[in-house]
């Protein structure tokens, strides 16, 4: 039923700079709660995401799980272009 992307209207609960944030985000369709942890590596940085989806509308879930790369794909290229770095 869902087949393009909603604007989700997001809150941080929880920060802790820089290596962890825990937020909600409300829409007409879906409710979610999610975590975005940074953990050190020997070669770098480890980010690992935690998200819980609730939808009001049949295929929410489905449609969150199915598009999540592609968006963070979309936040990384807007943070590289922010930061003026390369990957």
């Amino acid at each position: 039923m869902i087949d393009r992307t909603i604007a989700i209207e997001t809150e941080d609960e929880e920060r802790r700079a820089p290596e962890y944030v825990r937020f909600v985000g409300r829409s007409k369709v879906m409710n979610v709660v999610g975590e975005h942890e940074l953990t050190e590596t020997e070669t770098g940085t480890k980010l690992t995401n935690r998200f819980v989806v609730d939808g009001s509308l049949p295929g929410v879930e489905r449609f969150f799980k199915r598009n999540l790369d592609d968006e963070l794909d979309n936040l990384e290229a807007a943070l590289v272009e922010d930061l003026e770095v390369e990957v």
